[in-house]
């Protein structure tokens, strides 16, 4: 009986040093101290092979744990505007993005009246800003979820077809945003690449190649050993957002917004601001990281008036000038098919050149208040871009008055 006792006596000593052990990991790894982390799951996993006990699951808290303290290395300077609280299923409905970004909405709310043929689920979706092109989250031939496109052709939408090259990665994608120049996806992908569940990635299309390339983890601070995804650059109004459910209640998650660095700025770590930088890599103080700079009072200004401006213009008509006497507000009041034709065209462009311009407002402000050469770049392509505006409206208009009078 006393060996009996003594036996379990030494079975629970041993299970409560390997609980303090993981306690003490688990304390490491959310304060970012990744090193030390993987020192005592060094000597963990050397006691447990010495008493023949498993350590695949200690050999997977290793690898992020060392994965973690290389990401530390090269966290991003980042200057941060806002964040708020939320429960997670009211992001897409607080999330406001200016048209030019397009649009992330759930794929039920997309086809109210039933998915067309081809799609599933009711996930996230990210549409374009002339919806006709969507990116969503559907399941591969093994139930895992796949980035896929589908396009709007001659009034009907393709089936979901998987982007080439992320097709038989060996993770779950979902939460895309395509940036608008058509070839740069962000999304979140949970699997061997990961510190946390779901982590954010970048992608971007090799043209010549015929595929996307292999996904860059975003790294520090967009990352962490939770949830991290729904990563949206909104050029416009010069602000990045992305939702994490670090140090949040369940079923609540924190939607971060910031300026988006037109270059790649790293901490370079050293012994003496290494509590600096692990608490930059966690966000542990929005205000630490540029919250009450003049930067970024002028970026929400700019973004707060830009946002307004945009719900203006998208509520007030636009005319339709044929003659003095002949104005209308909708192409279908037109005689000629032509006519109401290149009208709906104009009226596209029209609110085009108003969000130029309204762009280009807020931009112009912004460098007045950063003097940033991205932003300085950003004006002189959103001028050029208004010029050519301006000159296809005035050939549209002319060319659909003449259909229009010639009835």
């Amino acid at each position: 009986m006393k060996t009996k006792l003594a036996l379990l006596l030494i079975v629970n000593i041993a299970c409560a040093l390997s609980l303090h052990a993981q306690s003490r990991v688990d304390s490491l790894m959310q304060i970012y101290d990744f090193a030390t982390a993987a020192k005592v799951l060094q000597r963990q996993i050397s006691q447990a092979a010495g008493a023949g006990e498993p350590v695949a699951a200690l050999e997977e808290c290793l690898r992020k744990a060392e994965m973690g303290e290389r990401m530390l290395q090269a966290t991003e300077k980042v200057v941060f505007l806002d964040s708020v609280v939320m429960p997670a299923d009211e992001v897409l409905t607080k999330l406001r993005l200016t048209p030019h970004a397009g649009k992330l909405m759930a794929i039920g709310d997309f086809f109210p009246e039933g998915l067309p043929n081809g799609f599933v689920g009711q996930g996230t979706m990210y549409v374009g800003d002339y919806a006709d092109r969507v990116f969503l989250a559907q399941p591969d031939s093994n139930g895992l979820s796949k980035l896929h496109c589908a396009r709007l052709l001659a009034g009907r939408w393709t089936a979901p077809q998987p982007l080439p090259g992320l097709e038989n990665a060996a993770d779950i994608q979902d939460f895309p945003f395509a940036m608008p120049d058509g070839q740069t996806i962000y999304f979140a992908a949970q699997g061997p690449q990961s510190l946390g569940g779901y982590d954010i990635f970048v992608t971007r299309y090799d043209a010549d190649a015929g595929h996307y390339l292999k996904p860059a983890h975003l790294g520090f601070p967009f990352n962490s050993t939770a949830n991290d995804y729904l990563y949206v650059i909104d050029e416009a109004a010069g602000v990045g957002y992305f939702i994490t459910d670090r140090n949040q209640a369940p079923g609540e998650v924190c939607l971060y917004a910031f300026i988006p660095n037109s270059s790649h700025d790293i901490y370079l770590l050293n012994g003496e601001n290494t509590d600096t930088v692990r608490r930059a890599a966690r966000i542990a103080s929005i205000n630490e990281l540029g919250a009450g700079s003049e930067q970024a009072i002028a970026t929400r200004r700019a973004t707060n008036k830009l946002l307004a401006q945009c719900q203006q213009q998208s509520d007030a008509p636009i005319l339709i000038v044929i003659d003095d006497t002949h104005v209308y507000t909708n192409p279908s009041q037109l005689k000629s098919t032509t006519a109401a034709r290149i009208a709906t065209e104009c009226i596209a462009r029209q609110r085009e050149l108003k969000e130029i311009e309204t762009r280009l407002s807020a931009a112009r402000e912004n460098y007045a208040a950063s003097h940033n050469e991205h932003v300085a770049q950003q004006i002189i392509n959103l001028e050029e871009h208004e010029e050519n505006l301006r000159a296809a409206i005035h050939r549209m208009a002319k060319n659909m008055r003449q259909a229009e009078l010639s009835q």
